[in-house]
This record gives structure tokens, C-alpha cells and sequence, in this order.
């Protein structure tokens, strides 16, 4: 209601169809993640009718990025999936350099210094592209792409976009085993300071230490 953009389910809706379509015609199509930087920083600090006047700003930059992109796509659809999540999607690509201008189209139109009420806002997002059928061949296996596209853009810093990698998939699986293997480690007592001394070469004397964490996993 607020960006007068489809929900979740519409895009969920689209996003079949447009597979559908692009199995039938042999097409290649892309989605297109991106949430805002540092959003919860904008509701939190100027309220959340600013919060709310910067998602209307967002939704209308990527309609107009959409216009421009259709002269090499298919009817490409805007969604806002729910807080500062956005997606396009963007069916029956005529060429793959479309996406990346695009997403370039999207950071460059975001870039800019608004006002809302007084208040100045630097606005930027982090985008997450995946595509089929290189990346996913359905719906989840787009979608999951994407997600872990947006979070690799946003290590990377502000205003980036970064296409799917498998090879970053697996990445962000060994981090998650990692986190998940570190909680236990807190819960069964696994891990152990060590002191390891630091020492003067010249003298041999003992100047300082270094603080290790070990985990005996």
C-alpha cells in the first residue's frame, strides 16, 4: 500500500510466470535483490516517516530504472518484498549486458543526496543478481542466489551489486557452519585463552603480550 508496489506473493507470482515463459521460449531472464544501506539507521534516528518517504524515494528510482530497461528486456516488474527489500525482475532478455547495466542504472539513480523534512539522507543500496537458467532453475534456487549475491555485495560496502557465484554459496555455508560450531563451543566451554609473550630481538626481554582465543573443537 505504502510504495504501491506488489508484495511478496505477487512477485512470487510473477517470478513463476516469467519462468515459465522463458522455458517455453528458451529466453534467459534475471532477478534482481537490493535493500536499502543502513535503513534501520534512517528509522531509528528520524523516525519512521522519514523511513517511510525514503522507501516511496527507492520504489520510485527502480520504476524508472524499469522503464529504461524494457528496451532490452520484457515487461520488467518492480516488488517490494517486505521492510527495505526490493526486487525486479527482469523476463526475455535480448542481451546479458542488460542486467549489468541495470544494476549499474539502479546504484547511480540511488546515489544522491535527499532531503526529507529537513533532514538529509545519502541513499544506497546493495543488490544481489542471479539469473536463469546459468544460476537457478527455479523459483528457490533463484531466490536463494540472490540472497546470497545481496549479502557478498554488502561485505563488499555500500552501493555495490554483485552477480551469484556458486563457489560464494559455498562461502557463506562454511561461514554459517562456523557460527553455528562457535555458539556450541560458548555453550560447552570449548574455548581457552593462551598468552603468547612478545619480545624485544636486541634484548630477549619480555616486552608484551598477545591474547589468543583457541577453540578446542
Amino acid at each position: 500500500v505504502l510504495t504501491g508496489l506488489g508484495n511478496r506473493r505477487f512477485f512470487a507470482e510473477d517470478l513463476h510466470r516469467a519462468l515459465a515463459v522463458s522455458r517455453q521460449k528458451l529466453c534467459p531472464l534475471a532477478v534482481i535483490f537490493l535493500d536499502i544501506d543502513d535503513f534501520k539507521i534512517v528509522n531509528d534516528t528520524l523516525g519512521h516517516g522519514i523511513g517511510d518517504q525514503l522507501l516511496c524515494f527507492v520504489a520510485d528510482c527502480l520504476r524508472e530504472v524499469a522503464a529504461e530497461t524494457e528496451n532490452a528486456s520484457g515487461e520488467v516488474t518492480v516488488h517490494r518484498l517486505g521492510g527495505d527489500e526490493f526486487a525486479m525482475i527482469l523476463p526475455e532478455l535480448d542481451e546479458w549486458d542488460a542486467v549489468q547495466q541495470c544494476a549499474e542504472a539502479i546504484l547511480r539513480t540511488l546515489a544522491t543526496t535527499t532531503h526529507f523534512k529537513g533532514f538529509e539522507v545519502q541513499v544506497s543500496a546493495s543488490v544481489g543478481i542471479a539469473t536463469w537458467p546459468d544460476e537457478g532453475l527455479d523459483v528457490d534456487s533463484l531466490l536463494n542466489g540472490c540472497d546470497t549475491a545481496m549479502y557478498h555485495a554488502k561485505v563488499q560496502g555500500r552501493g555495490q551489486y554483485h552477480f551469484y557465484n556458486p563457489a560464494k554459496k559455498e562461502v557463506s555455508e562454511r561461514r554459517l557452519r562456523i557460527e553455528s560450531g562457535l555458539r556450541r563451543a560458548v555453550d560447552q566451554d570449548e574455548l581457552e585463552v593462551v598468552y603468547q609473550p612478545k619480545v624485544a630481538p636486541a634484548t630477549g626481554a619480555v616486552v608484551g603480550f598477545e591474547a589468543l582465543l583457541r577453540w578446542r573443537d
